[in-house]
């Protein structure tokens, strides 16, 4: 099997700079800038299958937006 150049792909968040190694099940890992500017390592199939869009800055933006939508929430949630 032919290893594919993900090199300067744009996936979700995340742009690939470069190969970083090999993963422990044999996939390529690749080194990726957000566009927050942070520097994560992602395997290439969780790259291409879009299971990895960002560094984690997605989730962060997703919950705060959630919470000032809806504000209730919160205190629903503190009284569980």
């Amino acid at each position: 099997m032919r290893l594919l150049d993900l090199t300067g792909q744009q996936f979700g968040r995340l742009t690939v700079i470069r190969r970083d190694g090999t993963a422990k099940n044999g996939n390529a890992t690749w080194l990726c800038k957000c566009n927050c500017g942070n520097l994560v390592t992602v395997d290439s199939y969780r790259l291409r299958h879009g299971i990895t869009v960002s560094c984690g800055c997605y989730r962060r933006d997703i919950s705060k937006e959630r919470l000032t939508k809806d504000p209730e929430r919160v205190n629903r949630l503190a009284m569980r």
